[in-house]
């Protein structure tokens, strides 16, 4: 079975995080049919509501994952170190990296 990891990177994205999580909510809900999708977020110590935004979010779609990672670092790493810790817990044979104030399009991303 082929595998996918969308990887996220946030910060101070309390305006966006949840446009973003829904739009890969969509992704997932119409083109991963046999596929396994893991999510790995990272939030580098935001002084907003993200991390409150994100708990919020995956506590009604955490279902759609076959692994979520949530990694919240006590302190503001950077975006290269975050990413990299992210990296390194990532499991499936593809992955998608994306910030948490974009927005994916409606195009399969599977194939």
């Amino acid at each position: 079975m082929k595998s996918f990891t969308f990887i996220v990177l946030a910060y101070n994205h309390e305006k966006y995080i949840i446009e973003h999580l829904e739009s890969i909510k969509y992704l997932v809900q119409n083109y991963a049919d046999n596929i396994e999708v893991d999510l790995i977020i990272n939030d580098d110590k935001s002084r907003d509501l993200t991390v409150y935004l994100v708990n919020k979010w995956l506590s009604m779609n955490s279902e759609l994952f076959r692994s979520v990672i949530k990694i919240f670092n006590n302190e503001n790493l950077g975006t290269c170190k975050s990413l990299l810790n992210m990296i390194n817990e990532v499991k499936t044979d593809s992955i998608k990296i994306t910030a948490g104030d974009d927005v994916y399009s409606f195009e399969n991303l599977f194939l």
